[in-house]
């Protein structure tokens, strides 16, 4: 198993379960998130969703060791996976809350961006390192992150690729509470219930007008992250992924 759903009265909460892996995103977890996300969408018990990972970590991103040895169409598909689940989330009509139980490095926090509201543990951190890798970011992370944090931080963070505490991301914007580990889930529950307790088609409609304006600059984001990502797909990232796994300095450091 690579995912655990449950309910909280009519919160439905989706765990990535992956933690020996640091809950890295394989093809396998993201079409489990993919199918589990469009049940709750189908749902009409449950009004909102809280995602959460097991373990200390709440999503280290992508999967590096099968990007390594991925083709490039392999790695194509395995974007669209990320892009499909983060639109899945963007569209879900049904609030939702991000519970991050640990650190999220890039694919995990691009999940995280596109939810409603994202709390965390104190010893949250989070980067989008992909620049320090030879990769660059997807999942909209272009978009969303300058909309939820300012272009300043949404450019130190991006072009940096360092790493950012709990107190400097609840001070960016970037995550809304922070909570002790154990308060975590039944906080992150409680503002699902909060967030759901309107009429649910007035939600539904209200969460799709909030999206609206972004339709379409997502899109075009999306599209171009792929193409950009796909292409530096090259002896540049294999060498930056390949050091980071044998955590080893890079060419460039």
């Amino acid at each position: 198993m690579t995912i655990a759903i449950s309910r909280r009265g009519r919160i439905g909460v989706l765990q990535i379960d992956r933690p020996a892996a640091r809950n890295a995103l394989d093809d396998q977890l993201l079409d489990a998130l993919i199918g589990a996300v469009e049940s709750m969408r189908d749902d009409s018990h449950v009004r909102a969703l809280v995602l959460t990972g097991a373990g200390t970590v709440f999503c280290a991103g992508d999967d590096l060791k099968a990007a390594l040895t991925a083709t490039r169409a392999q790695f194509a598909a395995t974007i669209r996976r990320l892009q499909t689940l983060s639109v899945a989330l963007l569209d879900l009509g049904k609030p939702t809350v991000a519970a991050m139980n640990g650190p999220a490095f890039g694919g995990g926090l691009e999940l995280a961006l596109n939810c409603d509201v994202r709390i965390a543990t104190a010893d949250f951190q989070c980067a989008t390192p992909e620049v320090q890798l030879g990769l660059t970011p997807t999942n909209a992370a272009t978009v969303l992150l300058p909309l939820i944090i300012g272009h300043s931080n949404a450019r130190r963070m991006l072009l940096s690729g360092a790493r950012f505490d709990a107190r400097w991301c609840l001070q960016a914007g970037l995550i809304d509470e922070v909570t002790t580990a154990a308060d975590l889930l039944p906080r992150a529950v409680a503002i699902a219930e909060e967030l759901s307790s309107g009429a649910p088609l007035a939600l539904a409609a209200t969460h799709r007008l909030l999206n609206a304006p972004l339709r379409e600059t997502l899109q075009c984001a999306l599209e171009a992250e792929e193409e950009v990502c796909v292409a530096a797909h090259g002896a540049e990232a294999l060498a930056g992924v390949r050091a980071f796994l044998a955590k080893e300095p890079t060419p460039w450091n």
